[in-house]
């Protein structure tokens, strides 16, 4: 009977469940008769033994059934209360994970997808932001977790503070509350890195990728500075062309001409080519260079027919006889310096180390 009782008690859990609790709750009521009836043996007189033994049982099975039916009342609880008790991300995982059919289900998902908020909301870190975003991508608080998001990863940018962070930013949310400033920022990071380095192409990309930018003006000129500068260092005739063809009437438009025209001259001079410097001297009557140009056209025709001369024993083979032919056209006309650098690059070019030319 005891275990019919407790059987009905517990008939709210599974059958495994019930069995088990139920054949402990068993044992412990027949244990209770046992030391029951062993007081009852020593202290009472054996005629009162059967109607105290009779009662006490129905009170021992009375408050048994109170005591151990209540406790089993209280632990009989279901896997959707026991997981609400708790009232965790944890507790509710496990609920929905293990009671698939449980009617119960769609309150507890909505209960973790609140749980998942408040997580991010408190905490206010990215990760558990993109795994509210991830668990729930139309979920109820996505819009307020996305602009906490924003404000996060604007903030990591800021703290940053460099360009790749900020077009990092852009790439998730082009159309954000923080999307003007992070673009203002890109701008002003742009600018002073090319200024910092001194960079022309940087300058010439900021004008490209901001054409109403906040430093357009300076930019611009920043461009035709640094681009003369770097110019000057490694100076030739198609680089000033180029500058020429950026900026027909920047500030240094004049001085590009005039070094167009003075490299030529120089590249025709030092190749020994009079009929280039002549044809150069034609095109320009008022260089200051004329006077020289003159001389040296004089020189060179003169001189260029023995060079030539020189090259064909060279090309021959005849090593010797170009040697000498260089020697000789050197120790004629090595009082002129056009001579002179000349036959040194000709016999440096060809490599006549035997040739004695000082």
């Amino acid at each position: 009977m005891i275990y019919v009782l407790c059987v009905t008690v517990y008939q709210g859990n599974s059958s495994t469940d019930t069995e088990r609790k139920a054949a402990d709750l068993t044992n412990r009521c027949v244990r209770i008769q046992w030391h029951f009836r062993k007081l009852l043996r020593r202290f009472t007189p054996a005629r009162q033994r059967d109607n105290i033994s009779n009662k006490m049982k129905q009170i021992t099975l009375f408050i048994l059934f109170l005591i151990y039916g209540t406790s089993a009342l209280v632990g009989c609880v279901s896997p959707y209360q026991q997981a609400k008790d708790q009232d965790s991300i944890s507790g509710y995982e496990n609920f929905i994970r293990n009671n698939p059919d449980d009617p119960n289900r769609r309150r507890a998902k909505r209960r973790l997808e609140k749980l998942y908020f408040q997580k991010a909301i408190e905490e206010q870190d990215v990760r558990t932001c993109e795994q509210y975003l991830r668990a729930y991508p139309e979920g109820r608080y996505r819009r307020q977790i996305r602009n906490q998001l924003e404000t996060l990863l604007y903030r990591k940018a800021r703290a940053r503070n460099r360009l790749k962070s900020y077009q990092r930013f852009l790439r998730r949310f082009p159309s954000g509350h923080f999307s003007q400033a992070a673009k203002e920022q890109i701008e002003t990071l742009f600018y002073r890195k090319a200024l910092r380095y001194k960079s022309y192409k940087g300058m010439e990309a900021y004008t490209r990728h901001f054409p109403r930018g906040r430093y357009i003006i300076q930019a611009r000129q920043h461009y035709r500075n640094f681009w003369w500068q770097k110019i000057q260092k490694k100076p030739s005739v198609g680089k000033y062309k180029a500058y020429l063809k950026a900026f027909p009437s920047g500030d240094y438009s004049d001085k590009a001409k005039k070094q167009i025209v003075l490299l030529k001259y120089l590249s025709y001079e030092k190749s020994g080519k009079w009929w280039l410097m002549k044809i150069w001297l034609q095109s320009n009557p008022d260089s200051p260079l004329r006077y020289r140009a003159k001389k040296n056209i004089r020189i060179l025709k003169r001189v260029f027919p023995r060079i030539q001369k020189a090259r064909r024993y060279h090309e021959a083979g005849e090593t010797q006889k170009a040697t000498q032919a260089y020697e000789n056209v050197y120790r004629r006309y090595r009082r002129y310096p056009v001579v002179a650098r000349l036959v040194k690059s000709e016999i440096k070019k060809r490599k006549l180390e035997s040739a004695v030319v000082q």
